[in-house]
């Protein structure tokens, strides 16, 4: 019978660090608790209790999703029945009074107006401004407490040639508007400096799948072909003007596409010494080992560093339901502990490879976030060496 193997020293140390690192941490949030007479607490109580009922966040976002199409106050009452008041669901006392009352005409006019309110506002906690010059002050605002920050356009998938065009033109007048309004703002050692110099203020995150409305997993080559035409001449914009580029993945099935079209730019002689671009590695894919080998062999062949954002995934729900439906081998772990696990696998081998590799943390998770911490501590990192990153 084969037995387990131990952990040896250097994993009992580092755990050891991320215990005291997560305490530490821990403590110092302790108080932070939102008010009862708060919004926000009570926006945080529907977050929790959809997070535990995928059929109620399903429904929730399916509301949302329709609010844009609905004009009338008996439209948004009824729909906000017929998705979130269904037999045997419990809702909180306070919202079970309202979708009851909404069959009167004057009380669905109200709550139809709360809902509403309640979306634009929730959305402002997620959404910094529907473009960079409304977006600015926050921006600004987060870099005097000292936050940097990425810009990621909302919207993705487009349908048409024109709306492609669009959303190329989105990213090329960000890249344009961004580099300029953040050279004015004051100096700060950590955000301004790693050790391999300057770090570009104006950080912008890139959605393949919002440059081109036909990208087929069948065809990755010419996908890669046809997005180089617009994706190229942002990147040239972007070393022009000093902003840092990074690569989101996205669902699975254009995951091949952004690789090539990422390795087909690193080595474009125009990039190949650009430091500043990067690319997602995410912790819930089971190739995720692999795709870092990848990174590691294109950086010590560009001979540049590139930057690695380590995320755990986002379209986990697609990936799982979507690889169901068609019969092919899920692409993501279906237990969260596996994905853990391997974020933190990830986490300790892109601190084993700086600077081949530059690092950005990513997750809300305390534990993910302090074995980053330890990481770099047991390395000697310096805090402006890496970066740690949430959404806003």
């Amino acid at each position: 019978m084969q037995s387990a193997s131990l952990p040896d020293a250097s994993s009992i140390l580092l755990e050891r660090d991320i215990q005291r690192l997560g305490r530490t941490l821990h403590q110092k949030l302790g108080g932070k608790a939102t008010s009862f007479f708060q919004a926000a607490y009570w926006e945080n109580l529907l977050i929790d209790r959809a997070l535990g009922d995928p059929a109620l966040k399903s429904d929730l976002f399916r509301l949302v999703d329709t609010l844009p199409a609905l004009r009338t106050s008996a439209q948004i009452a009824r729909h906000a029945r017929e998705y979130l008041f269904v037999d045997e669901r419990r809702l909180p006392t306070g919202m079970s009074l309202a979708l009851r009352a909404t069959k009167n005409p004057l009380a669905a006019s109200i709550s139809a107006f709360i809902i509403r309110q309640n979306v634009r506002q929730m959305a402002g906690r997620f959404i910094v401004g529907k473009d960079a010059r409304h977006a600015k002050v926050k921006l600004k605002k987060l870099w005097d407490h000292g936050f940097g920050s990425t810009i990621d356009l909302l919207g993705e998938a487009t349908v048409s040639e024109a709306e492609s065009e669009i959303y190329a033109q989105r990213y090329t007048d960000l890249i344009g508007f961004l580099p300029a309004q953040t050279a004015s703002w004051k100096t700060s050692e950590i955000l301004d400096r790693s050790p391999a110099g300057l770090v570009p203020r104006a950080n912008i995150s890139l959605k393949l799948s919002a440059m081109d409305h036909l990208l087929d997993p069948a065809d990755p080559d010419g996908a890669v072909e046809r997005l180089l035409k617009r994706v190229r001449p942002l990147l040239s914009s972007a070393k022009r003007l000093s902003a840092f580029i990074n690569f989101d993945l996205e669902q699975w099935h254009l995951h091949e596409i952004t690789m090539r079209l990422f390795e087909r730019l690193c080595l474009d002689p125009e990039f190949v010494s650009w430091p500043h671009i990067g690319i997602v590695v995410q912790s819930y894919l089971k190739s995720a080992n692999d795709d870092l080998d990848r990174l590691l062999a294109l950086a010590k062949r560009r001979g540049t560093p590139l930057t690695v954002r380590l995320v755990k995934g986002a379209t986990w729900d697609y990936e799982v339901i979507h690889s169901g439906l068609h019969g092919y081998p899920c692409p993501v772990f279906t237990e969260k502990s596996h994905t853990d696990a391997a974020y933190e696998q990830l986490t300790r081998r892109l601190f084993e490879n700086h600077p081949t590799l530059d690092i950005a943390i990513a997750s809300h998770n305390l534990r993910s976030l302090s074995a980053g911490l330890a990481n770099a501590e047991n390395r000697g990192l310096k805090p402006g060496a890496f970066e740690l990153q949430m959404l806003y």
